[in-house]
């Protein structure tokens, strides 16, 4: 009988802990879902709207233009979020 009680407390603790990971994954999955439709909206929103010239860059003194415009953190930042 003690072996059934020790079963009974070993499966409680262990369905107690898969409902905390399964609790976790889901608060993961959320973030992961709320991060991938920020980065989406931020995609839409064209960074590069002020650029110094088209892309792809065709010449290098496009390239160098677009050296010097990331150079600044803002315009830096946009281009990767």
């Amino acid at each position: 009988m003690s072996c059934l009680l020790f079963l009974s407390a070993y499966q409680d603790k262990v369905l107690t802990l898969l409902a905390s990971i399964n609790e976790q994954n889901n608060t993961i999955l959320s973030w992961i879902r709320n991060k991938d439709k920020q980065e989406a909206v931020a995609l839409h929103r064209s960074p590069l709207t002020n650029a110094p010239c088209s892309l792809p860059a065709a010449l290098e003194e496009d390239m160098q233009k677009l050296e010097g415009f990331l150079a600044d953190e803002t315009n830096f930042t946009s281009m990767v979020l």
